[in-house]
Order: C-alpha cells, then structure tokens, then sequence
C-alpha cells in the first residue's frame, strides 16, 4: 500500500488519512451498539422500507483488547439485558477491577453479529448491500428467551423508524431454532405474549387439504435457517450409514444421486 501511494502521488490518500476518515465517520462500531439511526439513514438513501434480519455467531480468538475511543474493555461476554447487550460495560479506570474481571470472568468464545438485508421493490433489479447492525463478544449462555426479546427489541427499534422487518434467519442452533418456533408457533406457544395479534401480523391462506402445515394463520414474522446449515445437515444425512433423510414420504439416499450423476438424459442443470 504505501509503496503504491508513493508510486502514485495524489491518487490515493495516505494511510494515516484513511484512518481519520474512518474514524469520523459512522463506520466505526463500538462493541454491543446497535446502530438504528445508521440503519434509517441508510434505508433512506436506498429509498426501502422492507428488510430482513440476521443473527448467527462465530468463533473468536479469545483475547481482551483495550479500546481508547470509548475507554472500555473488550473481549469479555457481553451482559445480556433482557437479550440486549450493555454497551460499555466493562468500562474502569480501577487497575483492582480490571485484575477482578481477568481472574473471575472467562474470555469471550464466539462474536454474535447481526445483519439487516434490505428488500428492494420489484421494479428494481438491483440487490441492495446488507448492513452490518451490531456485533459483540458472548459465551454461548444466552437463552432461547434471551433471543426472543433481542428480536423484538430489534422488531420494534426498526419500525419506529419506518423500517419493516419482515423476518429473521439464523444457523442451527437449539436456541434460535426454539426461538423461531415460539414466535411463529410452531406446536408451541408465548405466554402472555400474543405476538399473533400485533397490528403488523399478515395473513397467511391455508389451503384446506394442507395438513401439514402448523403454523398460525396470523404471522407477524417468517423464518429461515441459514441454507448453509441446511445443506450441511443433508449432506450428513446422506453420507450416514445409519441416519436416513426423508421428505414427506420419501426417503432419499446416497444411490439416488449415483443414479442421477451417471444418467447422460440429466444435465447440469437437472443435477442442481
């Protein structure tokens, strides 16, 4: 980079100037933050009122850095507030508290983030860039319950300011899969929470020979897994010599695919 920079004066900013840039402007993230009033800004300039949120987590160097812009400590599990992080908390100018924490908390395994992709009307070819909404440290204790408040804070954060959130995807974890199914009601239910009846809910039409579907005819949010799990779960399923993957009635194998990749009347396109 900087010997680019040298090559070619004044076509490229120095390093020193991208950092400042960076730095005044609304790129920065600070740890647990969620950037609503960013989120509206950018649904503004894109002109999109509909969008889809997501959630997963992945694994993290465990280390604990010092951030001097906001004085605080990060790499610790964030605290979870009714399912929200608390921005800032492992802030101390204590060199005792600091010593406490290492000695008596467990650094942070995974990094949870979360993405808002916006839904572009149908006139429009274009597939706008997702957002980066929030991210922050944690230790895989959350809750199933943890998560369904995290999504209705988000839900509601959002509509305030005109944002739709029509729905939330995930990986495969027990908690968001049980989150999901709580929401939607799936063969469960919400106490004292009638998510059903919200102002916002859709109407789904059940065809009357469907008995399969379980799902309420009220829905105020729709659900996916993150396909990449899905199709790591078949792949297993099939590769099992003792686990079988079955849709509906159906059963499918390992020999269905041998069949289909050696007959020449099934192109690549058929395969897919």
């Amino acid at each position: 980079m900087e010997h680019l920079i040298l090559n070619l004066p004044g076509s490229l900013p120095h390093l020193s100037l991208l950092n400042s840039l960076i730095s005044s402007s609304d790129s920065r993230i600070s740890e647990g933050e969620f950037r609503f009033d960013q989120l509206q800004k950018h649904f503004d300039s894109l002109n999109v009122q509909y969008a889809f949120g997501s959630e997963d987590c992945t694994g993290i160097v465990k280390r604990i850095k010092y951030d001097s812009t906001t004085n605080t400590f990060t790499g610790f599990p964030s605290l979870l507030d009714h399912g929200m992080p608390v921005k800032s908390y492992y802030q101390t100018d204590s060199f005792d508290a600091l010593k406490l924490w290492l000695n008596s908390i467990s650094k942070a395994s995974l990094l949870n983030v979360h993405m808002i992709q916006p839904v572009q009307s149908a006139d429009n070819s274009s597939i706008p860039s997702p957002y980066l909404l929030s991210a922050y440290g944690i230790d895989n204790t959350a809750t199933a319950n943890d998560i369904l408040q995290r999504w209705w804070y988000i839900f509601n954060q959002s509509l305030q300011r005109n944002i739709r959130i029509i729905g939330f995807s995930t990986g495969a974890d027990l908690k968001h899969l049980r989150a999901m199914r709580l929401m939607s009601g799936f063969l469960g239910a919400l106490p004292n929470f009638q998510v059903h009846q919200h102002p916002q809910a859709f109407q789904i039409k059940i065809r009357s020979h469907w008995s399969w579907f379980y799902l309420c005819e009220q829905e105020l949010l729709l659900f996916f897994q993150d396909p990449t799990h899905l199709v790591t779960k078949w792949r297993n399923r099939l590769l099992s010599a003792t686990a079988d993957l079955c849709l509906g009635n159906q059963s499918v194998s390992i020999n269905h695919l041998h069949d289909i990749s050696e007959n020449d009347t099934y192109s690549k396109l058929d395969h897919g």
